[in-house]
C-alpha cells in the first residue's frame, strides 16, 4: 500500500542462488525493505564488495552484518578484523551502510559485545581506513560506569531512577 513502509530483515540464502534466481531474490529484498540486506554467511561468501554493488545498482542503503556465532564464540581480534573488512568495504558507496548485529545471545560476553560495537564505530567513521588504529575497549561493570558518570556528569543527569532500583546504594 502506498505510504506504508515494510521492513523485514529475515533474508538469508542469497549466496545459495545464482543467475536469474539470485537477481530476482535480490530485487525482492530491495523492494520489500528499500535497502539491500546481506549478513553472514551470505556476506562472507558473496563479499562486501558484491553487496555494495547490489545496493549501488538499486540506489539504496546497504544493511550488512556479522554472524552472531562469530561475536559470541570467536576471538576478539578475529571478530574485529571481520567487522573492519565488512565496514570499510561496505561504506564505500553513495548510500549509507547500516551495520546489523542479528540474534546476539544474552550469553555473549560483554567484552566481546563492546569490542564488536567499538569496531563498527571506529571503522565506520568517514575518515577511517585500513590504517585506522583500534584498541580493545576496557570492560567495566555497569556499577562502575554509573559511579564514573555521576562524578563526571556535564549533561546534568539527575539519576532519580536509581532510588527505585537495585543501584540505590550508589547514590550517596
Amino acid at each position: 500500500m502506498p505510504g506504508i513502509v515494510l521492513q523485514d530483515t529475515a533474508f538469508f540464502g542469497t549466496a545459495q542462488l545464482s543467475g536469474a534466481a539470485r537477481k530476482e531474490y535480490e530485487d525482492f529484498i530491495v523492494w520489500s525493505n528499500n535497502m539491500f540486506f546481506c549478513i553472514d554467511p551470505d556476506l562472507t561468501e558473496l563479499t562486501p564488495e558484491y553487496a555494495r554493488e547490489v545496493a549501488n545498482a538499486h540506489g539504496v542503503p546497504l544493511m550488512a552484518g556479522i554472524a552472531a556465532k562469530q561475536v559470541e564464540f570467536g576471538e576478539i581480534p578475529e571478530t574485529v578484523s571481520i567487522i573492519k573488512d565488512f565496514v570499510l568495504k561496505g561504506k564505500k558507496g553513495p548510500s549509507p551502510l547500516i551495520f546489523f548485529f542479528n540474534n546476539l545471545s544474552p550469553r555473549t560476553s560483554t567484552d566481546k559485545l563492546l569490542a564488536a560495537t567499538r569496531a563498527v564505530r571506529v571503522f565506520g567513521r568517514p575518515e577511517a581506513d585500513e590504517n585506522t588504529a583500534y584498541e580493545i575497549p576496557e570492560n567495566i561493570s555497569f556499577e562502575k560506569f554509573l559511579e564514573d558518570k555521576m562524578k563526571n556528569n556535564p549533561e546534568g543527569y539527575t539519576f532519580h531512577w536509581l532510588e527505585k532500583s537495585g543501584y540505590a546504594g550508589l547514590r550517596k
